[in-house]
């Protein structure tokens, strides 16, 4: 029985030490994406959007924009929480996201619990056009993943509906089309194929957005059935951080006809980064 046991112990110490070496080299992987794709995010400097109504341009301004037409992109710091369904406990998430402020990109990597090995880390993007998702349990493991027409799309309405964070972004990016619909009322447009991304913004009477609007943000259902949903999102506590002026809390959420909106992430930003 000693002998075998030995054998046994063995046998087990190689195959943890084999599963090590995949874990080590998975989440490398896996953060080399999330590195690449930041980086891609910093390629286009900020140039001088020219056609934007005066609401937005005043918006931009007043909270500090369009000082430095040489910037690229900005990083945020998130303490959030995300809730993967209405009857589902909020789950804190610290993020981190870059925001391309010349160019229409963002990535999005946050982890849930465990400061060496999180249990659960995903990365949620738009670069070059194409959006990206991908979840990864204890760093490393993919375990969910979307791309294509429909990630395009819905990670695109997430880049104009994060741009209140980003004034220079709004004065920087000529790639947006911008126009009034409304009192008080805006719509941001980034032209994709085969459907553009299309999200509306309110202004309060002091001159600030308070909340984003879309009726169609798709999404793939496990069946490949593509539904577009209601979205809506809240911005609130404005306050000056790293040099800009933003609201610096804020939720997000769907809408139905039956129990109406459901936030799914809310949080505040805690850090504010410009980078040339």
């Amino acid at each position: 029985m000693g002998v075998l046991a030995g054998i046994l112990a063995a046998v087990f110490l190689i195959v943890l030490g084999g599963l090590a070496v995949v874990w080590a080299r998975r989440r490398r992987m896996f953060s080399a994406l999330a590195e690449d794709l930041a980086r891609r995010v910093r390629e286009g400097p900020a140039t001088r959007h020219v056609d934007l109504p005066q609401i937005v341009r005043a918006f931009a301004e007043k909270n500090g924009g369009g000082a430095n037409v040489a910037l690229r992109a900005l990083v945020v710091t998130q303490a959030a929480e995300l809730k993967l369904g209405r009857d589902k406990p909020w789950v804190v998430t610290p993020a981190m996201q870059h925001i391309g402020l010349g160019t229409s990109a963002f990535v999005w990597s946050a982890r849930q619990g465990g400061e060496v090995v999180p249990k659960v880390t995903v990365i949620d993007g738009f670069v070059g056009r194409r959006g990206v998702f991908q979840v990864a349990v204890l760093g490393a493991f993919r375990v969910a993943h979307a791309e294509g027409p429909v990630a395009d799309r819905a990670e695109a309405m997430r880049y104009l509906a994060e741009l209140p964070w980003a004034p220079d972004a709004i004065l920087g990016n000529p790639e947006i089309e911008w126009r009034v619909v409304g009192d008080n009322m805006v719509e941001a447009v980034l032209p994709l194929k085969p459907d553009p991304a299309r999200v509306s913004f309110r202004f309060g009477d002091h001159g600030d957005i308070l909340e984003m609007h879309a009726e169609d943000r798709p999404e793939e259902g496990p069946d490949g059935t593509i539904v577009s949903r209601e979205w809506r999102g809240l911005y609130k506590d404005y306050q000056r951080i790293g040099g800009r002026r933003i609201p610096t809390g804020g939720e997000v959420g769907y809408v139905d006809d039956f129990a109406g909106y459901d936030p799914y992430w809310r949080g505040r930003i805690t850090a504010y980064q410009l980078l040339p």
